[in-house]
């Protein structure tokens, strides 16, 4: 009697799954109702035999049908998130039409609310990641942009400035979704989570929320009527922008919206866009750093060089110094938020130049005292081997970007004057430079590479370091390791003891292939703390960086 029960049981859940899947909507129902059916369904089979419960699976399934899709059961239609973005695709005018726009220039008038003011209003957009926005009212002007290489932005009262942490990696992924956007987010790592029903502007709609592989949460709902695209949330650092559209228009078989409303920085703007247009040849200033002073720049080859030689120096200070680093790793759940995973902490000392790392944490726990004794050996062969004179491998020396690397490969354009940490810093952005060749011995990295880098102006030490990948970068021919376009690195510094720099926070986040085509998406950040200065007489537990009074420019 059992096994023709569970028989039975079977058959009923095939019959429910039929039911569902050749309805016209996918349908889940709450846990409750999931509740529900299970009660009704344990009900029958305590009060009917196994020939009866045969006879009874129609009756069920019906139930169930009506149980599914009545209000009052509380069963909750959940869309599909790819589903409501097909539907996008579709409105727009298709994936081939969409594809087909390669660049996107928009002009309009702008009014700004608070005072009825008006004025003018550009954007646009190149592959793979050009992307600005510029506003005019009156004398005040503000706008920001992504030139390939870093993000800006500037207004009439704060003035002109590079985009840094959260902010910066907030911009850079809405300039690559403003190019692309949604058309390739699996090929890029990103998910999609269906965030509900909603309401914008009395119409009803579905939100969607995309996260992308550097965890930058980009929120959208679309008109549940039309499919189109209402309304955005994109996140700013700690403010969040708003952009809400309406007003659609065809221009090359692609809907475009011609009314667009921007929340930002408690300001609301009404713009409303007289000219959009697609695949004009663009200049690359539209989306470069406007000037903002004519104040003499250094030679930045030559501030480099010096850099460098500054840096030969403290490499000998260095050994005096050592510290924490606490690597965590990040994966997504299913629902497309990013979480820890695991992470690692080493104590940081160099030797002879060489970069000593003595795993001592693993997930917020001291590691055993087993594990613990072989790092001990292991470092303790190794600065044997160095007072031998023997060669040792340092796999952190090879991992590591040089100045001179980068002075001997790269082309410094947009060089600027801003503050960093209440520092005066000089800032360019870096690219390949065109007559660079490869050399033996190179890293394979270099050529492929662009960003942005902060030096200290009177330190003459780098303050900061952006860096990300605008060519495929393979091993062994992409057999081994292949690194996707859109990678990001960055490391920042902080000075200590009046008389060197560390570093103080890094960042890695990269999708790429590994062995035998597994996928990899890696998001790492690396804290750093515990700063100890020692010498043979004593040791000093270091305080944190304190910010200095303005240095003299250079």
């Amino acid at each position: 009697m059992t096994r023709i029960l569970l028989c039975n049981r079977l058959r009923l859940k095939a019959d429910e799954r039929n039911l569902l899947r050749h309805g016209e909507t996918v349908m889940n129902y709450s846990t409750d109702s999931q509740a529900s059916v299970r009660r009704m369904e344990g009900i029958l089979i305590s009060n009917m035999n196994a020939r009866m419960l045969c006879r009874a699976r129609g009756l069920l399934a019906a139930i169930l049908c009506l149980f599914i899709l009545s209000g009052g059961a509380r069963a909750v239609a959940a869309q599909s998130a790819n589903k409501v973005v097909e539907r996008y695709i579709k409105a727009r005018g298709g994936e081939k039409s969409l594809r087909r726009v390669r660049t996107r220039q928009a002009k309009g008038t702008v009014t700004r609310q608070r005072d009825n003011a008006k004025g003018s209003c550009l954007t646009a957009a190149m592959p793979p990641d050009l992307y600005a926005l510029r506003m005019q009212i009156g004398e005040f002007k503000t706008g920001a942009g992504f030139n390939g290489r870093s993000g800006w932005r500037m207004d009439s009262r704060e003035g002109l400035r590079t985009l840094t942490g959260a902010v910066s990696a907030d911009f850079q992924a809405e300039a690559s979704y403003r190019n692309h956007g949604l058309l390739d987010y699996k090929k890029n790592k990103s998910k999609l989570a269906y965030a509900g029903p909603s309401t914008v502007r009395g119409r009803a709609a579905h939100a969607i929320v995309l996260t992308t592989g550097s965890d930058v949460q980009i929120k959208m709902y679309f008109d549940k009527s039309s499919g189109l695209l209402v309304k955005e949330e994109l996140p700013a650092g700690e403010d969040t922008k708003v952009f809400e559209y309406a007003d659609y228009r065809a221009v090359n078989q692609v809907m475009e919206p011609f009314a667009v409303t921007l929340f930002e920085g408690g300001e609301r703007y009404d713009i409303d866009i007289e000219e959009v247009v697609h695949n004009r040849t663009l200049d690359r200033s539209l989306f470069d750093f406007p000037r903002s002073s004519d104040e003499p720049l250094p030679d930045i080859p030559s501030l480099l060089a010096r850099v460098i030689e500054n840096q030969k120096r403290l490499d000998l200070l260095r050994e005096k110094y050592a510290y924490t680093e606490t690597i965590t790793s990040r994966e997504f759940d299913k629902r497309g938020a990013l979480k820890n995973r695991e992470s690692e902490t080493y104590e940081i000392t160099f030797y002879r130049g060489h970069h000593i790392r003595r795993l001592i944490n693993k997930n917020g726990h001291p590691i055993s005292d087993e594990d613990l004794a072989k790092e001990d050996r292991r470092i303790e062969k190794i600065i044997k081997d160095l007072e031998g004179g023997k060669q040792v491998e340092d796999p952190y020396k090879n991992r590591r970007l040089k100045v001179a690397d980068l002075l001997r490969t790269s082309r410094f354009i947009n060089p600027r004057r801003e503050r960093f940490r209440q520092r005066d810093v000089i800032v360019c952005d870096f690219e390949r430079d065109p007559g660079y060749e490869p050399t033996k011995g190179d890293n394979p990295i270099l050529g492929k590479i662009a960003g942005s880098i902060w030096i200290d102006s009177d330190d003459l030490q780098l303050a900061r370091v952006a860096v990300h990948l605008v060519e495929s970068f393979k091993a062994g021919g992409g057999v081994f390791f292949a690194m996707k376009p859109g990678a990001r690195f960055i490391i920042e510094q902080a000075r200590f003891n009046n008389e060197i720099w560390l570093p103080s926070h890094s960042e890695i986040n990269y999708a790429g292939r590994a062995v035998l085509f597994v996928g990899v998406n890696v998001n790492q950040t690396i804290e750093y703390g515990d700063y100890h200065y020692f010498d043979v007489k004593s040791e000093e537990k270091l305080k944190p960086p304190t910010p200095d009074k303005k240095p003299a420019k250079l």
